[in-house]
């Protein structure tokens, strides 16, 4: 496996996503990175675990969800750059309907990437810890995509 390559993968999907996104939604509040009054458990690709352990290799996972996400800053994300596409995609005033669509969308095509580079598929919390995949020596997917 190619880390780099789906690195760059998932940041030319991120930009396509960049593009389509909705101008003037997000208003920096800060309420979508409050899990536990949000409701929210924010949930990863393994190919988006690769692209946000490549921008920040040193990130705390935990036994339990933490309430708040632990890269919000005053109320402004300090991992903007890494962000997942849960993250990139949700916006509170965005009609649901709409915002689902396009998640489905993008997550259809992580899971392509994952399963072009042969990494096991699997969508997971990305604060909690896990029995981590192995990023060197995969061969086939674990799943069926």
């Amino acid at each position: 496996m190619n880390t780099a390559t789906i690195v760059s993968e998932v940041e030319k999907l991120y930009g396509r996503l960049e593009v389509e996104l909705p101008a003037g939604m997000c208003n920096a509040c800060g309420r979508c990175c409050h899990f536990h009054s949000a409701g929210h458990i924010l949930y990863v690709t393994e190919v988006e675990r690769i692209f946000f352990a490549s921008r920040l290799p040193s990130y705390q996972r935990f036994d339990e969800l933490p309430p708040v996400c632990p890269f919000l800053l005053d109320p402004l994300c300090a991992a903007r750059d890494a962000r997942p596409l849960a993250c990139r995609n949700h916006f509170c005033r965005e009609n649901r309907d709409a915002r689902e669509a396009r998640y489905e969308r993008y997550h259809a095509e992580l899971r392509e990437i994952g399963r072009r580079f042969a990494v096991p598929y699997d969508y997971s919390p990305l604060f909690i810890k896990a029995p981590a995949l192995s990023l060197i020596h995969i061969s086939e997917p674990t799943r069926p995509y």
